[in-house]
């Protein structure tokens, strides 16, 4: 089942996440063609959040303890860009990308009662 989807900043992909750890990335410039699968997260992919200033980057988290969040690029991925490593205790219940220019990059994580924004530009 699915558990989180947003679409890219292009509007040209949409990002799928399931239940079974899986993102799937569908191209909707092209019919008929299988979507790209990942497996992203040890648990279901419990939110996907596109970079609106980086049209094919966008980050996943899952909700498990430690569980890192995951940045990737639609162009390439058969590996994530990088991640933002969670401590002992934390677990991500959300996600959100700066809406400002002069914030391009930066990327805020409710993370129990505490937002954490870190510079995911790099």
């Amino acid at each position: 089942p699915v558990s989180s989807l947003s679409w890219l900043s292009s509007g040209n992909h949409l990002a799928v996440g399931s239940q079974n750890r899986v993102i799937q990335l569908y191209d909707l410039r092209v019919k008929g063609t299988q979507p790209t699968s990942i497996y992203a997260h040890s648990d279901a992919v419990a939110g996907i959040e596109a970079d609106p200033f980086r049209s094919n980057v966008f980050a996943t988290f899952g909700r498990g303890m430690k569980e890192p969040v995951k940045l990737w690029d639609a162009r390439r991925m058969d590996a994530c860009l990088g991640e933002i490593k969670m401590g002992d205790e934390e677990t991500v219940s959300a996600a959100v990308w700066a809406s400002q220019p002069n914030r391009s990059g930066m990327l805020t994580l409710a993370v129990g009662d505490v937002l954490k924004t870190y510079d995911a530009s790099a």
